[in-house]
């Protein structure tokens, strides 16, 4: 498999390197990452997840140590072939390695995204997840452009001859009261 960072992001470790060590966390706990497990992993000096936390106990202290643990666990992508083009060429989208998966009411774990979307279960949860997620950003999309259309040429020429008008009126009660 090969692995790679999720664009936009900026990591000091190699991706292939990161991706073939949390396999080796996942393994050797039932296929399900915890932020806590990479942290631990971590701490071995020769790993090359290690590089990616910030060890110093006067910077950092535990709690921020598995935020950037849940940071890697989240950037690592892999490419899955999907098809083929006509030509026999593979066709190719890139995924989050591993899943954010609700373990209980308090703790959640990584899985292979792979794994996730062939457990039915998990798969409506982690659809139903995306859905709203695609839902939040159409409504925001909605609002968004509700303000640009209130805030069109017209209206922002209006607003702009107020907040002259208005400069004008400070100016005029500052002359009043010198």
């Amino acid at each position: 498999m090969i692995y790679h960072w999720r664009p936009g992001g900026s990591h000091e470790a190699d991706a292939q390197d990161v991706g073939m060590e949390l396999e080796i966390v996942a393994e050797n706990h039932n296929l399900k990452i915890h932020a806590a497990d990479v942290v631990e992993y971590a701490k071995d000096k020769e790993t090359a997840l290690h590089d990616l936390f910030e060890w110093d106990n006067k910077k950092a202290g535990y709690e921020y140590r598995l935020t950037q643990a849940r940071h890697v666990v989240r950037h690592v992508m892999v490419r899955v072939e999907v098809g083929k083009t006509p030509d026999n060429q593979p066709i190719e989208v890139s995924i989050r390695k591993y899943e954010t998966v609700r373990e209980s009411e308090t703790q959640n774990v990584y899985m292979d995204t792979l794994e996730v979307l062939a457990n039915e279960d998990l798969k409506i949860k982690i659809l139903g997840r995306v859905r709203s997620k695609i839902e939040s950003a159409a409504s925001k999309m909605k609002d968004y452009n509700s303000i640009i259309d209130y805030f069109s040429e017209e209206r922002q020429k209006t607003l702009f001859d107020m907040v002259e008008g208005m400069k004008e009126e400070e100016h005029k009660l500052k002359e009043i009261t010198v």
